[in-house]
């Protein structure tokens, strides 16, 4: 009888999670993360939350609230409506800015050829945001944050949103505007 306990619990002990979680909630999101450190000038851009797996409802569970970060060239960045998840709720929504750069923020043993997984760290806020691992397997990439336990499967995930192929037109000046009578 003991042997057998003590058999079962060595089994528990090294099925363990079965595999590493992060690759576990990328497989759950179809996402393939980056193994080679990008350019920033690859990354820079607006992205828009496109789903969220921490509460029911999609990004439809935000009430009508857009959440977009916007990383900029001179490696400061600003976020608007960042989900704070308070169990089966949204807490509150963080609204910062603060400073980013490229790092390592994960590593997928046996998923990738390369474990290193790369993204962004937020820094500054003045509140924690979860690293954002660049996800897709060509750019312009998206973005997957994993809320704390990966097994959890707690993930928010962005899209980038395409910069304009042509600038904005500028508008045409009112009648009269800048005439000195």
């Amino acid at each position: 009888m003991i042997r057998r306990m003590i058999i079962a619990l060595a089994a528990v002990i090294v099925a363990g999670c079965g595999e590493d979680p992060v690759v576990n909630a990328a497989k759950k999101q179809q996402a393939e993360f980056v193994g080679t450190e990008p350019k920033a000038v690859d990354v820079v851009g607006t992205y828009v939350l496109s789903d969220q797996t921490v509460i029911p409802g999609g990004v439809s569970a935000l009430a009508g609230r857009t959440c977009e970060i916007y990383v900029s060239p001179d490696g400061s960045f600003s976020v608007t409506n960042y989900p704070q998840s308070s169990d089966t709720t949204f807490g509150s929504f963080l609204s910062a800015t603060g400073t980013w750069r490229i790092a390592t923020v994960g590593t997928s043993y046996g998923y990738s050829t390369n474990p290193k997984d790369w993204g962004f760290r937020f820094e500054g806020s003045g509140r924690n945001m979860d690293p954002a691992a660049f996800a897709g397997p060509q750019q312009p990439y998206g973005l997957l944050t994993i809320l704390g336990d990966p097994d959890s499967n707690q993930t928010l995930r962005f899209k980038r949103k395409e910069p304009p192929t042509t600038p904005p037109p500028v508008p045409s000046p009112a009648p009269g505007a800048g005439e000195v009578r």
